[in-house]
Formats: C-alpha cells, sequence, structure tokens
C-alpha cells in the first residue's frame, strides 16, 4: 500500500486480514470500501466483502452486491454459490434455491454448492433432497456438517451421531466452528457454546460468520450469546 496506495487489491488483501485474523469489522468494512470504491466491477473483491457485509449484519447489501457481480459475470457459479448462501443467511428461501439451483448448473462440481443445497432445502423441510444434496458435497467439512443436520433431522440419530463423531475426531483444529454449528442444531448448547469458544481461541475464519449463521440463531437468546459476541466485537 506505501509503494501503490490507489491499488484496489492491496485494500482487498488488507480487509481480508482485518475481517479473518484480526477481527477489525470497522476497519475491514472500510478496506472494502475504498477497494470497490477503486474496482468497482472486481468479482473477487465483490465475493471476498460479502463475508465482512454478512459479519456486520448487511445481508441486503451483499445480495446487492452479488446479484451486480452476477450481472458482470453471468457463467459463474461461484457468484451465484455465494448469492444463495447471502438469500439463505436473509432468509429468503426461494430466491436461494433460485441461486443455487443456477451455480450447480454452471458448476456442478464446484465446492460449497451441495452444501448451500442440501441447507436451503433443510429449511424448506425437503429432507429426502437435503441427504442426497449433502452426499454430493466434495467438501468434507462440510458434507459431514449436513450429514449431521439431515440426519438429525430425519430422526437418524445413529448416522447424525457418526457423522458428527467424524467432525470432531478429524477436523477439530479446521472446522470448530462448524462443529459448533452442529451442537447448535440439535440445540446442545453447552457443546455448542465449548465449541464456539475453541472457534474463537484458534481465531477460526468462521467467526466471521457467527451473527449470520441461521444454525446458531437458536443461541441468541441464551445468556451466554452476548458476553460471547462481545468477545469478537461484533455486540453492536
Amino acid at each position: 500500500m506505501q509503494l501503490a496506495p490507489d491499488l484496489a487489491e492491496a485494500h482487498e488483501a488488507l480487509g481480508v486480514i482485518r475481517f479473518a485474523n484480526e477481527w477489525d469489522w470497522k476497519g475491514a468494512e472500510a478496506s472494502f470500501a475504498r477497494a470497490l470504491e477503486l474496482a468497482p466491477h472486481n468479482i473477487r473483491i465483490m465475493r471476498n466483502a460479502v463475508f465482512m457485509l454478512h459479519a456486520r449484519g448487511r445481508y441486503d447489501d451483499a445480495i446487492a452486491l452479488l446479484r451486480h457481480a452476477a450481472e458482470l459475470d453471468p457463467l459463474s457459479g461461484e457468484v451465484y454459490c455465494f448469492l444463495a448462501g447471502s438469500c439463505r443467511i436473509a432468509g429468503r428461501l426461494d430466491q436461494a434455491e433460485t441461486a443455487i439451483r443456477k451455480s450447480l448448473e454452471l458448476s456442478p462440481h464446484g465446492g460449497f454448492g451441495h452444501y448451500y443445497h442440501s441447507d436451503i432445502c433443510l429449511a424448506q423441510g425437503r429432507l429426502d433432497e437435503a441427504l442426497e444434496a449433502a452426499k454430493r458435497e466434495i467438501h468434507k467439512t462440510f458434507r459431514l456438517l449436513a450429514l449431521a443436520n439431515v440426519y438429525y433431522a430425519q430422526g437418524r440419530h445413529t448416522e447424525s451421531d457418526a457423522a458428527l463423531e467424524e467432525l470432531v475426531t478429524t477436523l477439530a483444529d479446521t472446522g470448530a466452528f462448524q462443529i459448533a454449528e452442529a451442537f447448535a442444531y440439535r440445540d446442545d448448547r453447552d457443546q455448542a457454546f465449548a465449541w464456539l469458544e475453541r472457534a474463537r481461541a484458534q481465531r477460526d475464519a468462521g467467526m466471521s460468520m457467527v451473527q449470520a449463521s441461521p444454525s446458531l440463531r437458536g443461541l441468541h437468546d441464551d445468556p451466554r450469546w452476548r458476553p460471547f459476541v462481545e468477545k469478537v466485537g461484533l455486540a453492536d
């Protein structure tokens, strides 16, 4: 940034560091605002800015930004995948479903697409379709998370426990946030908070989603919730 203070990618990189590593949410917001001012049509900057917008609770802004990105790059399955995730967070399930189907049409083997499809179907109560989508997810962490949740919703607790146990035993160092989500989905609040604390201690990048995650919303009325989000600077 000293060499090229108007380089959009430098401001973007600083924004990523601020939200993913330093949890400087306001600083990240300023960095991405400057990056987009300098390069308003840069798709990668738009995608990364969405994480900061989620952290700040600006879901409508995230959706608007991704819709603009889709206009600029209508063949990007990744953009539609991000759009589906943002619509899911905002509770716009029909729009989320439309976006994820477009994403999978464009990029049927992309990571996270089948996870989002599974999660959207789960929220809509379409459990058989949710299970089939979960099995197709290529990202191990999110495949196991989806399987744990869908099996639990189906009442198949043995299979759900097996998926969650594999998630815990093989991915505790990189998937603590997702493990917390799985326990929260079961309404096992003590375990959910224990794994959130572990994710916080590990500086898990997933912490940018702590306020946005639909799976964690059942914790918001717990007296431990606000003190926890205050620790990562997201209480406002």
